[in-house]
Formats: C-alpha cells, structure tokens, sequence
C-alpha cells in the first residue's frame, strides 16, 4: 500500500481551470448616455475542445452572488464556449479558439452579450391599459431573432393563475415615423403564451424568430408592437423617463377603449437582438415556454433543419430524464449531423453534449448542449440536415443509482424532449423521428446556431500532427501487461481463469481511508475479456462512502534507457471528469513508484468519458536509468452525490519500434 499526504483533486492532473462572469451590455438607450454592463445569472453554458469525441463540460452560471460566475476544468487548448438562457430574452453567444495552457488557471474570463435595443427601467409604468403599443428601435443587424418584454401588469388579475397570449409582430416604418397606420408588418407573427404576471411572478418574456425570418437593413428604423389578444382585457408597460421631444424613437400606444394611436415621449421595457454577431440561428427557441409537452421516451432522437451559414457552432435539445435515473446534469448524449436523412452520412465530428437543468431529487429537466469549433461541421447553405442526440448511459451508469424516495434505477435507457407549440411558423421542419427510424408529429424544442462565415484560426487543436509511424511489440516481462490470458475464439466465452498472473504486480495507494479497491474480469473493445483494476467509494444504489483519492502503480524495471515505450489501456467511469472528480493515468521516466504527487510524474489529459471504456495512449517514454513507473488514479470529492467508480484495464507497456514510412 502507497500512502501519501492527501492533495487537491483538482491539481494533480496538472488540469487547467478558467471561470469569469456572463455578462449583457446594455446599449445607451437615451442620447448621450454610456452603455450599461450586467452579470446575467442563470446562463446555461457548455464549452469543449476540437476535435471528434470531446465531451462537452457543462456549467449554470450563479444567480447569486457571484452573479453570472461560472467555471470548467479540462485539459490545455483551445476552447469554444457557447452561452444560451431561456429566462432571458437574450441571444446565444459563442466564443472560439479561447487559450488555456497546462495547468493553467484563467480567471474574469468576461463573455458578453450585447442586444441592439434594449429599455429595462422599471421605476414607472403605464396606469391605464394599453390594447398594443408600437416601440419604435434602429436596426444594428441584418435580421430579429429575438424580443423580449415585461409588463407591470397582465391585464387580467393581481396575484393568480390567470394570464393571456401577447403577439408580437416586427413592422417597417415605410420612412414615416408618426403614421402607424402606414406601417406593414415584416415576417410572421409570434405568440407569447400565457403571459402571467403577480405575486411571484414577475419575469420577462419573449419571441423568436429563426435568422431571415424578420430582415433588417441596419441604421433603419423599425418598431416592435406588442397587443394583447384578450378584446376584454389590455395590459400595462413598464415606461422609461421622459424623452427630449425632438428624440426619434419613442413609443405609441392605442388605449384599451381608443380607435387612433397617441405618442408618448418614452419608451417601454422591451429588448432586441439579432443577426451581425457573426452567428446565424437556423433553429430557434421560438417562446419563452420551452418545457411543455413530451415527444416520448427513446433513446435516441432527431430534428431536422435548414442550413444556414458555414459550419455549426452550438446546439442545444430541452429534455428530461426519468425519475428513476441520475439527474440530466450527470447525463451524456452523442451528437451527430447527417446529411438529407436520419440515417444520412455524417458530417463532420461527434461530439459528447452534456446535461444541464435542474433536479428535485426525483425529477430532472434541463437541456443536452454542444458546442464545436468553427468547421467541424461543415453545412452547406440551404441544405436539409439532422442532428441526431443519443444516450450514452448504460448499466454500468444507472445501474447503482437510487433517486431521493429510495426509487432505485429501472434500467431503461434513454430521455424525453420537449416538443415546440404547434405554431411556431416552421411547417417544412415538422420533421422529428424517434430512434432514427420512427417520425413523429411535431418538432423537438431545440436551439441550434451556426457560424456564418469561414473562420480560420491557428492552432485550433491541441493533437500535434504525427511525424513518425511506430509497431507496437509487447514487452517481455509479462508482469507489465494488465489483461487476461491469451484466449481464443473458442475460449471467448469460456470461464476466465481464476490466477490473476497479469495483475498480481500493481500495487493500490490511497490518499484517503475510504478508497476501496479491486481486480475484476470485465470485457472491452467487442467483448473481449480481459482484467480491470478498480478504485470506487464503497457506496451502491446512490449513497456514497465518502471523498476518495487512490488507485494503482506498477513500476517496471530492467528497461533500456536507450529504448522508448509506450503505455496503452482503456479507462471508463461511471461519471465524467468534472469540477469534483478526476480519473487519469500517468507515467514517471525516474522510475519512482512511492509518491502519486511527485513533479516527475507526467499525467495525460483526462481521458475517461462517462460510462465509456475510452483508449488511451501515452506519448513515447524513456527511462532515466532502468524503469519507468505507471499510475492510474481516481478522485472524488465528498460532495457527490452518487457512487462513483472508474476502472483501468488492459493496461500494457510496449516497446516503440522506429521505421521510416513506406
């Protein structure tokens, strides 16, 4: 047994961690005055390395103080971060080719989201009700994607359940500023539902648009309008302070009982954002009502979509997961595009989107969101895609979960979309289908944006080209092996042996007390059985035994310094590395097997993927004198809430034989 002094989880991969704050910047409403910079809580933001197979790290920026904070650990590179918020009538962004170095910490990282109008004063309102209300706004962009508004009053009662549908319309001013009758409406209408103000209730909503939709030429002017839909009932708008007379904008409002508009030197609580951001939104969030009803429960789905753009840069599906199974945020889905049909062929890369959302102990709600690089996927303008979301839990994720009420896991794998209303304007998309082969009525509520132009950056990944081809022969020590003996086809599903010969020389250590160990028979890579060594917290069925920090070494000895080795297995865990857990293997050229914090040792990027067996392979290595020491090690930290465990198998040392190419 190694024993050492108990170390940050957080550092001794030599992992890198940046945070920083979302932020919106409001545009100077009134003449003469600066812009206004927010933190905006609540922001739902993912961020992922390029490259195929990356798993997404997912975050929920605080609401609280730190309001808007947010933070991700992972591995050295270039990032990409896309940022969306449902409660906030604001915009997805996405930031790219952001540099984080080995071991690195970037801190006040700010991202920030800008609109093109925006008026969020609530000191004053309107005492009497308006039936709709024109808000005159100049175009920043080429297109609306979004607008928001909040009332001071529904119009229908105080505290209470009762609300009513606000349309929201984009109209031209035809180069007239002061005859709102000769304007025409540009685009489709949208529906704000069940607008439901009082009492606790008390937040903005919204209507959106896909990119194109709402065209713009930017410096015009154009006005949002707002009307209630109830012809009994009006509502009541928050109104900024008095405007100069000679001001331009401003709003008109035709009162519940009136026939002609009146203009009012101010305006009201509204926001607008859209294209000239550099992103195109081909699939929007069209309300503010994005949890309602349930395509089904499967455990893949796909929703097709018009391109727009050059290359995809985020998406996002709103989901829930059964009661029975571990929260979204602790859940992986694959995403893939194909192209003209589900079972298409693919384009560009998969990535691993993460969950993120809320649980109540037995219930999970929330959304799977990716982000890639600028041309991992390259989309052709106007072409018909899918994007495709697949679970990527299994037995050996859900099979020892148990939910608040003591529910344990039933083993169904899989999760269940929110559909969109049916009025959202996109007819040719109603196109979702279940398990790629089964389509539904309706469209899944998902949002996905695009980049809209090539983006060409340098060093965009981290894998470094590779120059030389090596054949990989084991060493003769068979003590540096981790597998089972070699078998054949006939023997595959015969009874493993019972000797453990390839195990016996790894040594456990454990930097905690709770840390439990074991070597197991598993099978990887199409069934093929071989030994695994585990490190776990003893906890089963959702209750955990405590912090850990342990796992094995194995040094090898009698090796030729003049000779280079590679160190190849497989890591699987039952949850991906995140903020409070860790599972890596390392490598040590000066041999010593003692110390799992020593400076020599070299950890790889975090390799394991939830409930994955994920390969691994070490860059070549050479002994300083005679043997080369090889650790696998695991960590989680005392606020998980669920059993953790990861396992390293088929761990083998071999020798680098250098050729040219042929």
């Amino acid at each position: 047994m190694v024993s050492a002094q108990s170390a940050d989880i957080r550092n001794w991969s030599g992992v890198s961690q940046f945070d920083g704050k979302i932020q919106v910047v409001y545009p100077g409403i009134y003449r003469g005055l600066p812009q206004k910079v927010e933190a905006l809580g609540g922001s739902w933001i993912v961020s992922a390395l390029p490259g195929p197979n990356q798993m997404v790290r997912s975050f929920k920026s605080f609401e609280d103080h730190p309001k808007g904070w947010w933070q991700f650990q992972g591995a050295s590179g270039y990032y990409s971060v896309f940022g969306f918020n449902h409660k906030e009538p604001v915009r997805p962004a996405v930031w790219t080719g952001i540099p984080i170095r080995r071991a690195e910490r970037m801190r006040d990282l700010r991202l920030e989201m800008k609109w093109d109008y925006a008026m969020t004063n609530e000191s004053s309102w309107d005492e009497t009700s308006a039936k709709s209300y024109f808000q005159i706004f100049q175009a920043q962009g080429t297109s609306v994607t979004h607008v928001g508004f909040k009332l001071a009053h529904d119009g229908i009662d105080g505290v209470g359940p009762e609300g009513q549908d606000i349309r929201v319309e984009i109209y031209d001013l035809n180069h007239s500023m002061n005859q709102p009758l000769t304007w025409t409406q540009i685009g489709p209408s949208q529906i704000a539902r069940n607008v439901d103000l009082g009492g606790v209730k008390f937040q903005p909503y919204q209507a959106g648009w896909n990119s194109g939709e709402i065209p713009l030429k930017p410096g015009e002017y154009y006005a949002v309008r707002l009307t209630a839909q109830q012809e009994a009932h009006g509502m009541q708008s928050f109104l900024s302070e008095q405007l100069d007379p000679a001001d331009d904008s401003g709003c008109w409002r035709l009162g519940l009982d009136e026939k002609e508009w009146q203009k009012i030197n101010q305006n009201i609580w509204l926001t607008v954002d859209g294209d000239g951001d550099g992103l195109l939104i081909p699939y929007n969030i069209k309300s503010s009502k994005v949890f309602g009803d349930f395509a089904g429960f499967a455990p893949e789905w796909s929703q097709s979509f018009i391109a727009r753009g050059k290359s995809l840069a985020g998406v996002a599906l709103y989901a829930a997961v059964g009661g029975s199974q571990p929260p979204i945020d602790r859940q992986k889905v694959a995403v893939s595009i194909h192209k003209k049909f589900p079972n298409g062929p693919q384009t560009g890369f998969t990535k691993i989107a993460s969950g993120i959302g809320n649980y109540t102990g037995d219930a999970s709600w929330g959304a799977f969101g990716a982000v890639f690089a600028p041309q991992e996927i390259p989309l052709d303008e106007g072409g018909r895609y899918w994007v495709s979301w697949r679970t990527l839990e299994n037995e050996f994720t859900l099979g020892n979960f148990v939910n608040i009420k003591g529910l344990e896991s039933d083993g169904n794998i899989g999760f269940n979309p929110y559909l969109r209303p049916d009025d959202d304007n996109d007819l040719h998309l109603k196109s979702a289908v279940k398990n790629r082969n089964h389509p539904i009525a309706g469209t899944l509520n998902a949002l996905i944006v695009t980049y809209e132009k090539d983006l060409f950056e340098e060093s965009t990944s981290n894998v470094e080209p590779v120059r030389w081809r090596v054949s990989l022969k084991e060493c003769e020590d068979p003590a540096t092996l981790l597998r089972g003996p070699r078998l054949s086809a006939r023997n595959l599903i015969q009874p493993f042996e019972e000797s453990e010969p390839y195990v016996a020389p790894w040594r456990s250590f454990s930097l905690v007390n709770q840390v439990q160990f074991s070597k197991e028979k598993r099978f990887i890579q199409g069934n093929r059985p071989c030994w695994a060594l585990t490190v776990h917290d003893g906890g089963r069925f959702g209750k955990v035994g405590g912090a850990i920090d342990g796992g094995w070494v194995y040094t090898a000895s009698g090796l030729d310094p003049h000779q280079s080795y590679i160190f190849t297995g497989w890591i699987r865990s039952s949850y991906g590395p995140g903020l409070n857990s860790q599972v890596n293997v390392g490598w040590d050229e000066s041999g010593q097997g003692e110390n799992p914090d020593a400076v020599t040792i070299k950890w790889g990027t975090r390799y394991a993927m939830e409930g994955l067996w994920i390969p691994f392979q070490s860059p070549p290595l050479r002994p300083i004198e005679d043997r080369i020491s090889l650790w696998a090690r695991a960590s989680s930290d005392a606020g998980i809430q669920f059993r953790f465990s990861a396992e390293f198998a088929d761990l083998r040392l071999r020798e680098i034989e250098y050729r040219l190419d042929e």
